[in-house]
């Protein structure tokens, strides 16, 4: 067996299941307890409610009431996290939303802790499925990025990035890879060694780490959205801590400008850090991003409106691309 990455706490329903629980759990029951490889992050339990809608997915079980019913309040964790079954073209797969919060932070907290319970065998609908690993796509808003140079294509509210890279610079991964006092060079240096180690680079400038996306992701998010005739750029995130590092336009721009960076975020670095902890560990995790863009920079990384529709536009994407995913599984 596996010995995958220890997380520290318990900050899921999942991680408060015993095998008591688990045998009176659907999708659980059938896999020992493990969840599904087929896993949508998003940044609030509004987006999970949303996701279960607009992807019209059937069977649900929202796992952290189920666990809270069985456990009581301790047991529902500290986040949403529901399974459903997604269905298109008459193929269904197991899904499971998990609630993220904001912030590197609390995705690497809350993901390493999920991971840890996920399987690329998966027993669904009385057949195994065996993917060639965890598949996650974290799906939410962001700030579309354009350059000062009239570089093409222009990014535009409601348009989608499909992160074929993401860039950054974070406490979450200095701390966690090079030491607490991350403003020292020998921490840095720490830093750098052990990115590399993880399967990950820097920037041709080196000023920068950066974490390409999973291939086979990038190309199912392409194809969703030419199926569900919503634009979709492929291009460069930034992750950063501080939203109101948007209110720097010109940094932005550079970034747009010099690294074909288009949408600003604040997670998914350490989606991607966590990713590479359980490649070291032997089990594969495909990690990829789609951002609804909600705002422009320059400009305003937040537009006055309703954002609920470009929610929506991202989820469907996200959602199909995942349906692609597992479509490629093995039976």
């Amino acid at each position: 067996m596996i010995e995958r990455p220890e997380y520290l706490g318990k900050h899921t329903c999942v991680a408060h299941l015993k095998p008591a629980h688990i045998k009176k759990i659907p999708y659980l029951k059938d896999n020992q307890g493990a969840l599904p490889p087929f896993i949508l992050a998003m940044g609030d339990a509004r987006r999970l409610e949303l996701a279960c809608q607009v992807l019209k997915l059937t069977n649900i079980v929202r796992l952290h009431q189920k666990t809270e019913k069985l456990i009581g309040l301790t047991g529902r964790g500290r986040v949403d996290v529901i399974l459903g079954t997604y269905t298109h073209k008459k193929k269904s797969i197991p899904l499971l939303l998990v609630e993220t919060q904001m912030g590197m932070p609390a995705n690497e907290i809350i993901m390493r802790e999920v991971l840890a319970h996920a399987s690329n065998k998966y027993v669904f609908q009385g057949k195994m499925i065996v993917t060639d690993g965890i598949n996650v796509i974290r799906v939410g808003t962001a700030g579309g990025i354009n350059a000062s140079d009239g570089q093409a294509p222009t990014i535009r509210v409601g348009d989608m990035v499909n992160a074929v890279f993401s860039m950054g610079w974070a406490g979450t991964l200095l701390e966690s890879l090079g030491g607490i006092n991350y403003a020292s060079p020998e921490v840095t240096h720490r830093f750098a060694e052990r990115w590399k180690k993880l399967g990950f680079d820097f920037t041709e400038d080196n000023k920068f780490p950066r974490a390409k996306s999973a291939s086979t992701l990038v190309d199912a998010v392409d194809k969703a959205g030419q199926e569900l005739r919503v634009t979709t750029y492929r291009g460069g995130n930034f992750s950063k801590d501080s939203l109101y590092a948007e209110l720097n336009d010109q940094a932005f721009v550079e970034l747009r400008e010099k690294y074909n960076v288009m949408s600003t975020e604040m997670e998914q670095m350490a989606v991607a850090k966590v990713a590479g902890d359980f490649e070291q560990h032997g089990v594969r995790v495909n990690a990829g991003l789609v951002s609804g863009v909600i705002g422009v920079i320059p400009g305003a990384s937040f537009t006055q409106g309703k954002y609920e529709d470009v929610e929506k536009k991202a989820i469907r994407v996200a959602g199909r691309a995942m349906w692609e995913m597992g479509k490629c599984s093995s039976v």
